[in-house]
């Protein structure tokens, strides 16, 4: 990875970390459209980059893509896509029928694993066969 994408990624993380810090400590929680936890979650996320930025841009060596792998990543995006609507779709009728009582943010944590999951069995799956 070049030096300028580690310089923005590394800008975008602290830009991150401190929206985080202000909503935080500037403006309360409690007011911030009654979300409690949006601050907490921009330092996470800015961390979170923060780290992968500098051990990308740093450590690790940078890899070499082939077009079949960039092809591969593209289809199970693609089918990634259609099944996170698909699910989508599915949820919306089973909450109609009985609601579902999960809170919010543990309900939106284990749907956005449930759909990196399915990304990454997907390319595995495509990439054996392919």
């Amino acid at each position: 990875m070049d030096e300028k994408k580690v310089t923005m990624r590394i800008i975008f993380s602290i830009i991150l970390i401190v929206a985080g810090i202000i909503i935080n400590f500037i403006v309360r929680p409690k007011e911030f459209f009654g979300y409690n936890s949006v601050g907490t979650y921009l330092i996470f996320c800015g961390m979170l980059i923060l780290a992968l930025a500098l051990v990308r841009g740093f450590i690790l060596k940078p890899k070499k893509y082939d077009e079949r792998m960039l092809v591969l990543a593209l289809k199970s995006t693609r089918l990634t896509f259609v099944i996170f609507i698909f699910s989508a779709f599915v949820l919306m009728i089973a909450d109609g029928i009985k609601p579902i009582s999960v809170p919010y943010s543990i309900f939106l944590s284990y749907f956005v694993c449930f759909i990196l999951l399915c990304n990454v069995i997907i390319y595995k799956i495509m990439l054996k066969y392919y």
